[in-house]
């Protein structure tokens, strides 16, 4: 769990175009739900990557997400409002930040530390006007994370709330998929840590519970298991 399987990367600078396109995919979203188009951007307004082919072939309206292994000093501001909320992420931190249609995330290991840490963010500031709507902090076993650390306090630009939960992908997992309404969002395992995924479906506010359908790929598209986790705000 603690060795990274991504090259570590410089990081790009967004620029102020790609946040324009926020409403652009504020419109997608909505078009996803009302009649059931594929949405084109991610969260921050940029455009989905490509799903890779061999997954397209066996799962029909993909929508691939991004996935980024960066050292902490190297990244921008939301990496540094992350850190004000969730101590441990120090300058040489390496971290997996993940952008999907309706959250983000970013995960990390402090230095020899027996647990995970994260920031979640949703496109609607908390209370307090951070950026990140939700941190966890979740116990490392032999298989990976312990408990999924649920989190459903987010809300996306519609009010709906939105869901993210860690996932231990299988050994041979390269990819990971998500049902959500009409279509398949798509993971890439990275950073030898557990996947952060997020969901506006599934969730219960009445138990503090939401469900993800998951599907698991191995590196060439085939399918290696499917299962339902149904996870819970831990007390």
């Amino acid at each position: 769990m603690d060795q990274l399987a991504d090259r570590v990367e410089p990081r790009r600078s967004r620029g102020a175009a790609r946040w324009a396109l926020a409403a652009a995919a504020a419109g997608a979203l909505a078009g996803c739900s009302d009649g059931g188009k594929v949405p084109e951007f991610l969260l921050d307004g940029s455009p989905a990557p490509s799903a890779p082919q061999s997954v397209v072939e066996s799962t029909e309206r993909v929508v691939m997400t991004r996935a980024r292994v960066v050292r902490a000093d190297l990244a921008d501001r939301l990496v540094a409002a992350c850190a004000r909320r969730m101590p441990g992420l120090g300058r040489a931190t390496i971290l997996v930040e993940r952008v999907g249609v309706s959250g983000a995330s970013i995960t990390f290991r402090p230095r020899a530390a027996p647990h995970l840490r994260g920031c979640d963010r949703s496109g609607v500031p908390s209370e307090s006007g951070s950026p990140w709507c939700g941190v966890s902090i979740g116990k490392l076993g032999s298989g990976g994370v312990t408990d999924p650390r649920l989190g459903i306090l987010c809300r996306d630009r519609a009010g709906g709330n939105v869901a993210f939960a860690w996932v231990n992908p299988s050994a041979r997992a390269r990819w990971l998929g998500v049902e959500q309404e009409g279509y398949v969002e798509l993971y890439r395992v990275a950073g030898g840590l557990p996947v952060r995924v997020s969901s506006r479906a599934g969730v219960k506010l009445e138990s503090s519970s939401a469900t993800f359908r998951i599907v698991e790929f191995a590196a060439d598209g085939a399918r290696i298991r499917e299962r339902e986790l149904v996870a819970r705000v831990a007390g």
